[in-house]
């Protein structure tokens, strides 16, 4: 998947972030709508979004969406909680029971984009590693026979 005829393939890092905020904004508007508070609706949608994101971003790109869910979540839950609660202490106190509330979504979308990231970023470097080894075999067995004639 991560190459195909000399071209990277998946998704470039900022599309990735945008991605994964976009999917998250949706979600979370959708769950303001019908439950007039950030629940389980704007958590799947939190979480499928970073880790699309993570699944779906080119190898070389894998800092950002790996890094993402914490601001992310952060952001989202600020823009959804700032024009109900006008300006001040009634923001923070409302941002931060809602961030309180999806804490150990915000810890496992984060393990889990670290995990996926880790084991895009190892799984790259055996596969890059393979092709080397083959035509170095293979110059060494042209060398051999060569020489033997």
């Amino acid at each position: 998947m991560e190459e195909l005829k000399g071209r990277a393939t998946g998704l470039r890092w900022w599309v990735a972030v945008l991605l994964a905020l976009g999917t998250t904004v949706l979600a979370a508007v959708l769950d303001n709508q019908v439950n007039h508070k950030l629940g389980p609706v704007f958590q799947c949608g939190y979480v499928a979004g970073c880790l699309l994101a993570v699944c779906l971003v080119r190898r070389r790109n894998l800092f950002g969406p790996v890094v993402q869910p914490p601001l992310v979540m952060a952001a989202v839950v600020l823009a959804m909680t700032a024009p109900g609660h006008g300006n001040g202490v009634g923001v923070v106190i409302a941002a931060g029971q809602s961030l309180v509330d999806s804490y150990w979504v915000l810890v496992g979308t984060t393990v889990g984009t670290l995990l996926i990231g880790t084991a895009r970023a190892l799984a790259g470097r055996r596969r890059s590693a393979d092709p080397i080894a083959v035509p170095q075999q293979r110059r060494d067995e042209q060398h051999q026979t060569s020489g033997a004639e």
